[in-house]
Formats: C-alpha cells, structure tokens, sequence
C-alpha cells in the first residue's frame, strides 16, 4: 500500500451565530500541507493557506459579508493542480478559462446582502420544507500567480455583479448573479456574463474543480 500524498496541519476558529445563512461572526481556517514525490504523489510543493470569512448585521434584512482565500504554493506543482481562474466559484460573471491558471491565488470579495424573507413553509407532496430569498449586489478581486512568473508579475482580474439567492435546505443556496468584468477599448464594448450555482461562494472556491 503506498503513502498518501499529503500531510496537512492547522488550526480553525468559528464565530458565526449558524453555519447556514450566517447574519454575524467570523470563520478563519489556516493551514499548511505538504505534497509530492516524499508522500508518494505527484509534483513537490507546499500549501499556505488561509480561509477568512466575515459577517456583519447592519440592520434587520441587511448583511455585509466579506472573504478572502489566499493560497500559495511554493515548489513544483503537476499541471492538473493549477487553479483555474473564472466561474460561479471563483471570480463570477468569467467564463471558465483553462488557460487562465495559477500557482497562488487571493480571491475576495465583499456582498451586500438584503433578505426579503426566510424560513417559509412549504410542502409538495408528503415532503416538507422552507425556502428563502435574498437580494445580492458584489464584487469579486482574484490576484494570481501564474507558473514561472514571480509574485510582482501577478495577475489582476475583478467583476462587479447583482443577483438573487434562493436559500433552500441541502443545497444551502441557489445562486444566480449577473454582471459586468470590463470594458473592451477597441470596440468600445463592456463585457457581461451571468453564473448559476449553489452552495455558499466563500465555500465552493476552496473546493472547486481545477
């Protein structure tokens, strides 16, 4: 039987008043892990990473909410562990690009959030459940590092979005944002894009597919 591929340690702090649909608090999730050929895997390189999640209630229905996921990775890392940048979990409103990819990353973003309502029954069939709604206005930031460049040559990419989320129970929420991720000068064009997903973004980003 061979050795597993990786070694991780860390520490994790959890504030937040629920873990569905937080309105305050604060998640931290710090780590380090170890890869490569020593652990029998592929590639030899090290994960520093950092997970930070806020919230903050302004007022009744309203929330700020704001995270960060850095990640860096020094050493030699096998092309099928590069992050891809753009989608639903990453920086919304791209289009997934598999040539866009990094070695490290800082994905951030900051959501305004209005809820219109929460917690209402419903009931098909013999099954019963409840459903919510809020109103989402954001912006997403990735700073990335692409292989063989150095830190200072990193990359820049940000998106400005709106959209609806259904809160629903098992998939958390159902995501759909629109929005805009920049202007083209030569033909005087803004590009849009839209993006469906579930899941809370500042969880999915970490564990997305590359």
């Amino acid at each position: 039987m061979g050795l597993p591929s990786i070694s991780r340690g860390g520490f994790i702090i959890d504030t937040r008043h629920r873990v569905m649909n937080p309105h305050r608090g604060i998640y931290s999730e710090t780590g380090i892990s170890v890869h490569g050929e020593r652990l029998g895997g592929d590639g030899d390189f090290y994960v520093l990473k950092e997970d930070l999640r806020i919230y903050i209630p302004v007022a009744d229905k309203h929330v700020l909410h704001g995270n960060i996921l850095a990640r860096f990775r020094p050493g030699e890392i096998p092309a099928y562990e590069l992050y891809h940048i753009g989608g639903v979990n990453s920086l919304r409103t791209f289009t997934p690009d598999p040539d866009i990819c990094a070695q490290d990353e800082v994905l951030a973003t900051a959501e305004y959030r209005f809820e219109l309502f929460t917690n209402r029954q419903i009931s098909l069939f013999d099954l019963h459940g409840y459903y919510g709604l809020q109103l989402v206005l954001g912006t997403d930031h990735a700073f990335y590092r692409e292989p063989g460049d150095t830190w200072s040559e990193r990359k820049y990419l940000s998106s400005v979005f709106a959209g609806i989320h259904l809160l629903v129970p098992a998939l958390e929420r159902v995501r759909l944002e629109f929005g805009f991720n920049g202007y083209d000068e030569s033909d005087r064009t803004i590009r849009f894009g839209i993006n469906l997903g579930w899941y809370e973004k500042a969880y999915t980003q970490g564990r997305r597919v590359r």
